[in-house]
C-alpha cells in the first residue's frame, strides 16, 4: 500500500517527466557519438537527450565532432567544457543565442564554418566567446557569421583565435556591442581573405593584462571604430588586404605595422603608439577627418604612398617632413606639422575629432565630428584661436572649452561659432568684436585659489556682433569671472551673475566675485539673477546700454557700491510668458531723496513695454528707483505694496485722459510720466541729465503711491 508521501513523490516525478518532454521547455543535451569519427548533428542517436531544439542547451564535450549540413538550432552551444568539442558546418542555417568555445580552463572548442549561415533567432547571435575560460578556435572559409558580441580570449588565462579565409563575418552589428580580440585574455585574428565588417567597436587588448593581435594578409576589414590597444596592448600587422577604419586609434605601448596593402582612414585617427611602414609597398590614405600622427614618428616609409582627401587635416610630428619621408606624397587636404601655428585659409577646412595643441588662425571652416560611445572626446582646441574674414567653428552638439590662459577671438572682419556648450576656464579670454556666437549654454567658471597666487579670471569681452545663448549664461565660480559688454547684442534665456556657494571666498568686503560690466550694446534675457557674490555695472556709460528682460530680474546682492545701472535703459517686455514680468532690485526705500539713487540700486531708464493689442502685465517685488520712467500703451504695473520713484522731466497740469495717457488708478499723480508716443531723451543723455536735476531747486523726486496699480489705457478698437 502506498503511503501519502510516496504517492506525492511519484506524482511529482511523473509531472517532471511530462514537463521535461513538453515542447518549449529547455533541456540540456550532450553529444555522445564516438569521438573517433564526426557524425551528423541531426541524428537523435548522437545526443543523450535528443537533437537540440531552439530552446535547448547543447554540449559537445567528449572530444567528438558534429557535422551540420542542413542547419541546426540551440539556445546555447558549448564546445569543450571539461574536454574538447568540434562543429563542422557545411551548409544550412545554424540558429543560436550564444556560442561558447572552450568554456572552462583547460578545455578546447573548435568551430569550422565552410558554408551556410551562423546567426541568431533575430538576425545576429548575442555572443560568441572564442576561448571563454579555456582555448577556442573559429575557422571560417565561407558562409556568413553574424554576431553582436564577439570575444577572442574572454577570461584571464584564456586564448582565442579566429581564422578568416573566406566568407563574411559581421560582428558588433549595433551600437553598444563589441568585438574584442583579447578581452581579458589573449586573442588573435588572422585574415587571409573574406570580408570582416564591424558595426561598432573593434578593440585589440580590451582589459588590463589582455593582448590582441590582428594579422591582415588579404581580404577587407571595415570597422566603425578601431582601437589597437585600450587598457591592454594591441598589435596590428598588415601585409596585404584593405583596412577601412572609421575612427582609428593606436594607443601608447601598442603598434601598427603597415608593410603592405592599403590603410584607409575614413573618419579620424589618433596614433600614439608605434607606426612602422617596414619599408613595404603600402598605401596610407586619409579619406576623412583629422588624422593625428603628432605623438609618434612614422618609420621606414620610403616605399609607402600617402594621400589625403579634401576637407581633412593630417598632423605629423615636429621635425617630420612628409613630402620627403614618403615614397609618394599626394595631399589634397590640409597637412600640418606640430609646433607651428595652424593656418586654415579661406576655402579650406576639415571635419574631425581629436586634439589640436597649436594656435589656430582660421578664415576657413572647422567642424567637430560626433564622438562615438568610447572615447567620448570630440574636438579639443587647446591653444589660442582667432577667427577672421568669415572663419567658422561648428561644434553643433559638442562642447567647446577655452583652455586656461588661452584666448578665442572673433575679429572685426567677422566669424562665427556654433556650439552646444562653451566653457571658459581660469585665465581664459573670449574676445568678440563682430560676427556671431550661437551656443546653448555659456559658462565663465572660475575656481578660487588663495593669495598670494590668486586665480586669473575668465573673461568675455563683447564689443560687437551677436552672442546668443538659447539656454543660459552663467558668470559664476568660486573665483572671479567677468563679462564686459561695450557693444553688440547679448541674448539669452537666463543670465546668472555670481557664484552661489555655502561659503564665501576670503577676499573681504566687497566680496563680489563675478561681474557683468555693460557700457554699451544690448543685453536681452528672460531671467536675470544676481547672487550675493555678483554685481552689475554700467560704469557711467557715455552711450546708453540696454537691458531687456521678459521674465524676471532678481537682485540678491547687498553690494550697492558695486552695482551701477544709472546709465542703462532697462526694458521689461511681457511678450513670452502668461505670468507677469517681475522686477526685484532689492532697493532700500529711502523716500523721495537723492540718496536713493547714489547709495542704492537705481536705474537710468525703466521702460514697461506694451501695445494697443493686449494688456502687458508687470509686478514689482521690491522698491525701485529710476531716473526715467516710461510705460507704453497697454502696460499694467502691479506695485505689489512697493514704491516706485522716478525723476519727472517737468511739472505738468492734468489735462484729461486720452488713448495713450498714463494714469494711476484713474488719476494723475505727482508729475508727468513720459508716454512712448512722446519723445524720450537720448538714452545716454540720462547720465548728464540726472546730475543736473539735482541742482534745480524747482525739481523734486516724485513718488508713485505705495501699493497702487500703475497702468495705461489701451486704444479703443
Amino acid at each position: 500500500m502506498l503511503t501519502q508521501p510516496k504517492m506525492f513523490f511519484l506524482a511529482a516525478a511523473a509531472f517532471l517527466t511530462v514537463l521535461a518532454a513538453a515542447p518549449g521547455v529547455a533541456l540540456d543535451t550532450y553529444w555522445v557519438h564516438d569521438p573517433g569519427t564526426p557524425a551528423a548533428w541531426e541524428d537523435p542517436l548522437n545526443w543523450d537527450n535528443g537533437v537540440p531544439a531552439s530552446v535547448d542547451n547543447a554540449y559537445i564535450d567528449n572530444d567528438g565532432a558534429a557535422l551540420i549540413y542542413n542547419g541546426a538550432a540551440a539556445s546555447q552551444l558549448r564546445l569543450g567544457r571539461n574536454a574538447s568539442g568540434t562543429v563542422i558546418q557545411e551548409g544550412g542555417t545554424t540558429t543560436l543565442y550564444s556560442l561558447d568555445l572552450g568554456s572552462l580552463t583547460g578545455s578546447t572548442g573548435i568551430y569550422y564554418l565552410n558554408a551556410g549561415e551562423l546567426a541568431g533567432t533575430s538576425g545576429a547571435l548575442e555572443s560568441e566567446m572564442v576561448g571563454s575560460s579555456g582555448n577556442g578556435e573559429f575557422n571560417q572559409a565561407g558562409g556568413a557569421n553574424t554576431v553582436r558580441n564577439l570575444s577572442l580570449g574572454y577570461s584571464a588565462g584564456s586564448s582565442g583565435t579566429y581564422n578568416l579565409s573566406g566568407g563574411d563575418l559581421s560582428a558588433a552589428v549595433d551600437t553598444g556591442s563589441l568585438e574584442c580580440v583579447g578581452y581579458n585574455g589573449v586573442g588573435e585574428f588572422n585574415q587571409t581573405g573574406g570580408t570582416h565588417t564591424v558595426g561598432s567597436n573593434l578593440t585589440l587588448g580590451y582589459m588590463t593584462g589582455s593582448s590582441g593581435a590582428y594579422n591582415l594578409q588579404d581580404g577587407t576589414l571595415t570597422a566603425v571604430n578601431e582601437f589597437v590597444g585600450r587598457s591592454g596592448t594591441g598589435a596590428f600587422h598588415q601585409t596585404g588586404g584593405t583596412n577601412n577604419p572609421g575612427y582609428f586609434n593606436v594607443v601608447t605601448g601598442s603598434s601598427y605595422v603597415l608593410e603592405g596593402g592599403t590603410l584607409n582612414i575614413e573618419g579620424s585617427a589618433l596614433i600614439q603608439g608605434t607606426f612602422d611602414c617596414a619599408n613595404g609597398d603600402a598605401a596610407l590614405n586619409v579619406n576623412g577627418g583629422l588624422a593625428d600622427f603628432s605623438n609618434t614618428t612614422i618609420t621606414n616609409s620610403g616605399s609607402t604612398s600617402f594621400s589625403s582627401a579634401a576637407n581633412t587635416l593630417t598632423i605629423f610630428a615636429s621635425g617630420f617632413d612628409p613630402s620627403t619621408a614618403f615614397g609618394s606624397y599626394n595631399p589634397a587636404g590640409m597637412v600640418h606639422v606640430a609646433g607651428n601655428t595652424l593656418v586654415v585659409h579661406a576655402g579650406e577646412g576639415f571635419t574631425g575629432r581629436g586634439t589640436i595643441n597649436d594656435p589656430i588662425e582660421c578664415e576657413g571652416a572647422i567642424t567637430a565630428a560626433t564622438p562615438p560611445t568610447w572615447p567620448t572626446t570630440s574636438l579639443q582646441l587647446n591653444n589660442d584661436v582667432r577667427l577672421f574674414n568669415g572663419g567658422s567653428l561648428n561644434f553643433a552638439s559638442q562642447s567647446l572649452n577655452v583652455a586656461s590662459g588661452k584666448t578665442y577671438t572673433i575679429e572685426a572682419s567677422g566669424g562665427s561659432i556654433l556650439a552646444s556648450y562653451i566653457s571658459l576656464q581660469n585665465g581664459s579670454t573670449f574676445i568678440q568684436k563682430s560676427g556671431t556666437n550661437l551656443v546653448y549654454s555659456l559658462s565663465l567658471n572660475s575656481s578660487y585659489t588663495y593669495p598670494p597666487n590668486p586665480t586669473p579670471e575668465p573673461r568675455y569681452d563683447l564689443s560687437g556682433g551677436d552672442l546668443m545663448a538659447v539656454g543660459a549664461e552663467s558668470i559664476d565660480g568660486s573665483g572671479i569671472s567677468s563679462f564686459n559688454q561695450s557693444g553688440g547684442t547679448n541674448t539669452t534665456k537666463s543670465l546668472y551673475i555670481g557664484f552661489q556657494s555655502p561659503f564665501d571666498p576670503p577676499v573681504g568686503p566687497p566680496y563680489a566675485s563675478d561681474a557683468y560690466n555693460i557700457t554699451g550694446g544690448t543685453l536681452t534675457s528672460g531671467r536675470i539673477v544676481i547672487t550675493v557674490k555678483g554685481y552689475f555695472n554700467d560704469s557711467g556709460a557715455l552711450y546708453t546700454p540696454r537691458i531687456c528682460v521678459w521674465d524676471t530680474f532678481l537682485n540678491r546682492t547687498d553690494q550697492w557700491e558695486l552695482f551701477h545701472l544709472t546709465s542703462t535703459d532697462m526694458v521689461l517686455w511681457d511678450g513670452v510668458l502668461t505670468t507677469p514680468v517681475v522686477l526685484n532690485m532689492k532697493s532700500l526705500d529711502k523716500g523721495a531723496s537723492w540718496d536713493g539713487y547714489t547709495n542704492n540700486f537705481a536705474l537710468g531708464n525703466l521702460i514697461f513695454s506694451g501695445s494697443a493689442d493686449r494688456t502687458f502685465e508687470y509686478r514689482l517685488d521690491s522698491d525701485v528707483y529710476t531716473y526715467g520712467l516710461s510705460l507704453q500703451e497697454g502696460a499694467h504695473l502691479d506695485l505689489n505694496g512697493y514704491t516706485l520713484y522716478y525723476v519727472p522731466m517737468g511739472v505738468t497740469t492734468y489735462t484729461g485722459l486720452g488713448a495713450s495717457t498714463f494714469c494711476l488708478n484713474g488719476t494723475w499723480s505727482n508729475g508727468r510720466i513720459i508716454p512712448i508716443q512722446t519723445s524720450i531723451p537720448e538714452p545716454g543723455a540720462f547720465a548728464f541729465i540726472a546730475p543736473a536735476l539735482i541742482g534745480i531747486a524747482m525739481m523734486a523726486v516724485r513718488k508713485v503711491r505705495k501699493g497702487c496699480a500703475l497702468s495705461v489705457a489701451r486704444s479703443a478698437k
